[in-house]
């Protein structure tokens, strides 16, 4: 056992001397057992890192009087002097314990309520994190894998949602029809050859819609950016699609495996012709002392024909879609007889008890993913409306693989600021060009005049200079271009596909949309200006937003998601209401965003470590040395050795380096730990598993074990974070019958007949008895 700690006295008192006493006011002493500390000195006499006089190992916390650890402040003793004989380690401080000072604000934190942590070096446990299970779904409609598009409920809520597919000739060009009852969205593809719904227009149509939006967003996983392909043709033998939170179901209420299991994910990615008869993978359980592998083989023949009889077959035909060979799959696994579980989850397939899963030589419909819906990769969180945010601001978004950094930048689109009526005159004009049809000049005529001018123009827009305002006078605008140009609602489905949309903005100020395109000019109209027309920036990307609280932070977001999905990067990013999860990402730098977006990370339902950077590349006793070392264990008890490496040459060859400099910041620092963890551990055979991900000076792992320091390592700490998971579980329907219907057993059938039915519930000679009590018939 470790040694105990027996008392713990502040402020000592002691005897100076002739009976005269002092009290200690800066000194906490501490007595332990007889087991004796171990005290080891550098050479230059400092303690180290795993000695009993490593001030580290000694955190006086004031806890604020709460029983939050998110106000609590740390103070390290300056010095601790460890007495064998007395067994007591001695901690004095910088300043008297009433008067000590925030190291990090330098406050002084004042009297208060103090705890004393003793024994390990590691910084306290990060604040909880308030994640929710986000409900995705994804599809090809039967296209042979041409285009996936993964629906995301808005909402982490507690109900199941469904949508239905269904198709019928419309006859000729038209959207796909969409309606929505309770949970459920119904989606009618248009079937008319030469018309047929592109997967294009199901995400605009879904996401435009103002009932569907609400409950889900649609977007483009892969395929051509245009997302032009035929999904009406194909058989929908895929529908129903369901999306499942936590308790929208009694599996999913009582179950929440599929949300924490650091198990493999299959991603099916191929239709049946993308198999070959023969392709095998294994799967290995973790049931008992011996894990059990099964071997899982593709059959096309007819009859079955296994190339090795022991395999378990996987029947399926290269005709088949993607969601019957998901099915097929799932029924093999469960049909296998050991300690693993499949489940359906879209074309994913989510494995309960499996320790691992081998593709062999490559299967090319497969792959394999390790972390389910807490993945790492960070989130981006929209706290502000349109107002929040401003033309032109950028946020840079760095792949994972091959660390290439891409811009995006926020565009407010075109808008102009119109006059009130007393402002105008009559004849003033209005020209507005959208890029495809050819200009129209809008003319403003004085609806008071005894005697109208005649119109110049291509549209007349009436107006009244002393009655309209200038928001009447944008409402005119409005309804003018509308029945002109083009009708379109506003929203990012619509505003990233390009189209001229309008929407109304305070005053009389009028947005036209964010085509690139759009080119606005006046004539003699007062007051009448062009406040924008963004043409992004050069090798970036455009997110569109308005800059109207109309705009909510749901709007932000999937804008935000459709931008980064549409840049062609290898980053995901996925909308769930307000918030933005990136799959595929290293790391995110908000750039000029100063407001309006808060980043975070995407964990699991127990995080493991937490690494806190706190020291830089040279300057002061935590920076790094070249040569310092740290072991980072997976969660198969596989170690793998880091290195700091500053000149290029290891001190240990074995150890993968982290390739630093003496200019890196601590950002920088936790940067390079997690391109060096994530390099070395993907590059390992087998993968070593373990995934890192910066935030800020912080570096989250994920399937891993354990982490050690070597003992010169000043600039770093271990910490720890906890996950609140937020979901409900709802009110399932339990149909109780009451007692006596005719289908209960042991009820008597009598036949109508017998007894002139007197022994029928119902006598029929006397009706229902409505008389309290015994009702006797003679």
């Amino acid at each position: 056992l470790a040694p105990q700690v027996v008392a713990v006295v502040p402020q000592p008192v002691r005897n100076v001397s002739n009976g005269v006493v002092q009290q200690d006011r800066d000194i906490i002493e501490v007595y332990f057992n007889n087991d004796k500390l171990h005290v080891v000195n550098d050479d230059n006499g400092n303690p180290t890192r795993e000695s009993a006089e490593n001030p580290d190992f000694y955190q006086l916390i004031f806890t604020a009087d709460s029983v939050r650890n998110t106000d609590d402040i740390i103070v390290k003793p300056t010095r601790v002097t460890y007495n064998a004989g007395e067994n007591k380690a001695t901690l004095k401080f910088a300043q008297n314990l009433d008067e000590l000072i925030d190291p990090d604000t330098g406050n002084e934190i004042g009297p208060g309520t103090f705890r004393l942590r003793i024994g390990t070096d590691e910084a306290a446990p990060l604040p909880p994190q308030q994640l929710a299970p986000v409900m995705q779904v994804a599809t090809d409609f039967n296209t042979q894998d041409q285009v996936v598009v993964q629906f995301t409920a808005v909402q982490s809520g507690e109900d199941g949602i469904s949508l239905v597919f269904t198709k019928h000739d419309q006859g000729g060009a038209g959207e796909p029809i969409i309606s929505v009852a309770n949970k459920t969205i119904s989606v009618d593809l248009n079937s008319s050859v030469g018309d047929e719904t592109t997967a294009r227009q199901l995400i605009d149509a879904m996401n435009r819609h103002p009932q569907a939006r609400r409950l889900v967003t649609a977007t483009l996983i892969s395929g051509p950016s245009t997302a032009n392909t035929n999904i009406a043709t194909p058989d929908i033998s895929y529908s129903p699609l369901r999306l499942l939170g936590l308790g929208s179901s009694f599996d999913t209420a009582t179950d929440l495996s599929d949300n924490t299991d650091l198990g493999p994910v299959l991603v099916v990615t191929g239709s049946g012709n993308a198999f070959a008869d023969g392709e095998f993978f294994f799967i290995t359980d973790t049931s008992g002392p011996t894990p059990v592998t099964r071997k899982f083989e593709f059959d096309s023949d007819s009859p079955p024909a296994l190339n090795d009889s022991d395999a378990i077959g996987i029947s399926f035909r290269p005709t088949q879609t993607q969601s019957q060979l998901v099915q097929a799959i799932v029924s093999s696994i469960n049909g296998a007889n050991f300690g693993v579980t499949a489940r359906l989850s879209g074309n994913k397939i989510e494995l309960e008890g499996d320790s691992r899963i081998d593709l062999s030589d490559g299967v090319p419909g497969l792959r394999k993913e390790f972390q389910t819906k807490f993945d790492l990769g960070s989130v981006l969180v929209m706290t502000g409306d349109g107002t929040t945010f401003a033309d032109g601001q950028t946020l840079s978004v760095t792949e994972n693989a091959g660390g290439v950094s891409h811009t995006f930048e926020l565009d407010a689109g075109n808008w102009i600021t119109l006059p009130a009526g007393a402002d105008l005159v009559d004849g003033d004009k209005l020209t507005i060009n959208d890029g495809v049809n050819a200009p129209v000049v809008f003319e403003f005529k004085d609806s008071t005049l005894a005697v109208p001018t005649p119109l110049t123009g291509d549209v007349q827009i009436d107006f009244d200079p002393t009655m309209d305002t200038a928001d009447a006078i944008r409402a005119k605008v409005q309804a003018a271009i509308d029945s002109t140009l083009v009708a379109a609602p506003t929203m990012a489905g619509e505003l990233m596909a390009g189209r001229f949309s309008l929407a109304p903005m305070n005053g009389g100020r009028l947005h036209l949309g964010h085509n690139d395109q759009v080119m606005v000019s006046a004539t003699t109209v007062n007051g009448l200006l062009v406040v924008d027309q963004h043409a992004g920036i050069a090798g970036g990307t455009v997110v569109p937003y308005l800059p109207t609280n109309a705009f909510t932070v749901n709007d932000m977001a999937l804008s935000l998601a459709i931008a980064v999905n549409g840049a062609g990067i290898g980053v995901v990013a996925t909308a769930a209401g307000n918030r933005v999860q990136f799959s595929g990402d290293r790391s995110i730098d908000l750039g000029t965003v100063a407001v309006g977006i808060e980043q975070t990370i995407q964990t699991r339902f127990d995080t493991g470590a937490v690494l806190l950077i706190t020291g830089k590349g040279s300057g002061g006793p935590t920076a790094f040395v070249d040569g310092q070392t740290f072991t980072v264990v997976n969660d198969r008890g596989v170690a793998m050795l880091f290195e700091f490496d500053k000149t290029g040459a290891l001190v240990n060859p074995n150890a993968k380096p982290v390739l630093i400099t003496n200019a890196m910041d601590e950002q920088a620092i936790a940067l390079a730990i997690t391109n060096a963890i994530n390099a070395h551990s993907a590059a390992a055979t087998p993968d070593f598993r373990v995934r890192a991900s910066q935030l800020g000076d912080r570096v989250y792992l994920t399937n891993d074990r354990s982490i050690s320091f070597d003992p010169t390592v000043k600039g770093m700490s271990k910490t720890s974070q906890g996950i609140i998971i937020s979901g409900a579980i709802s009110a399932q329907p339990f149909l109780l019958d009451f007692p006596g219907g005719n289908d209960e057993p042991g009820h008597r059938d009598i036949p109508l007949e017998a007894g002139q039915g007197v022994e029928q519930h119902i006598n029929v000679s006397f009706g229902p008895d409505v008389t309290p009590g015994v009702t006797t018939i003679f």
